[in-house]
């Protein structure tokens, strides 16, 4: 329990919070000492583990409240420069840009903004540390940036990408919309094709391509945060831990969640190694 209450306070700044957490793993920790045989210590560490998830979930409000918002939003937007110049270098040429090219521009850049939205977690991640800023509040705040990004905005982006192009080359024999193809597809409507749609096996893979994407800004937040509070020497791990998370999300769609849930533990361990050896000041 105690490597368990290490972590969960390393995830909120909040004094009410963490009062909250250490009272609820007390009372855990006692049911659990107390329980008599394997099912009842089992159902005793389940129940403990939905009275900290509510906990958590209960104290979400007031983590956000020290998020650093202005912040936050400031350094995250500064980072997007990098996807921009990409789009601008391999797409559009910038200096001819007219109103529809420009439109264009825009539209594709919202792919180029979700694919580096990760490495965008990552520096975020480090300058939250800097301000004491709430990891909890960060990472629920960033990956459901990301989940709208690869889910809907994203997807309706490139859709209408494609639209006007196809809208300036089509002829009145021709539709007057383009299908979707799973690039295009979002979230429901890529359940429902990975289920029952023609082409099954895509969209499945553009799923998990898409959920690695959402669960490689947790880590990666975390992974930035994390890095701040762990002495020199110990960074290094950190910089392996990086390596292996961007192999796990070019390696995803062969491999399932086998490398993701391996460097989950991973992180797991080292928030845990974070709480417990801090950087010297």
């Amino acid at each position: 329990m105690s490597a368990l209450a290490a972590l969960l306070r390393t995830l909120v700044v909040d004094p009410r919070s963490r009062r909250a957490i250490d009272e609820t793993l007390l009372d855990a920790t006692e049911e659990i000492s107390l329980a008599k045989g394997t099912s009842a210590r089992w159902c005793a560490t389940g129940r403990a583990g939905v009275a900290l998830s509510r906990v958590c979930l209960l104290s979400l409000g007031r983590e956000l409240r020290h998020l650093h918002l202005i912040r936050v939003f400031t350094v995250l937007v500064s980072t997007f420069s990098v996807p921009v110049v990409l789009t601008v270098l391999s797409s559009v040429p910038w200096a001819r840009s007219t109103g529809p090219r420009t439109i264009l521009f825009l539209l594709l850049t919202s792919g180029a903004i979700a694919a580096f939205f990760p490495v965008s977690a990552f520096i975020t991640g480090i300058a939250a540390a800097r301000w004491r800023a709430s990891l909890l509040g960060l990472a629920v705040v960033l990956v459901s940036a990301e989940l709208a990004l690869l889910g809907w905005i994203t997807p309706e982006a490139y859709q209408q990408y494609r639209q006007r192009i196809y809208s300036a080359q089509r002829t009145e024999a021709m539709p007057p919309e383009i299908p979707r193809d799973v690039n295009e597809l979002t979230f429901p409507q890529l359940f429902q094709a990975a289920a029952v749609g023609h082409e099954p096996r895509r969209a499945r893979q553009q799923l998990s391509v898409r959920v690695t994407f959402c669960m490689a800004t947790l880590w990666f937040v975390c992974l930035g945060y994390g890095a701040m509070r762990l002495s020199q020497r110990a960074r290094i791990t950190w910089a392996i831990a990086g390596a292996a998370t961007i192999v796990s999300v070019g390696y995803f769609r062969f491999s399932d969640f086998t490398p993701l849930i391996a460097f989950g533990l991973a992180l797991t361990l080292a928030i845990v190694r974070a709480h417990r050896d801090p950087a010297a000041a």
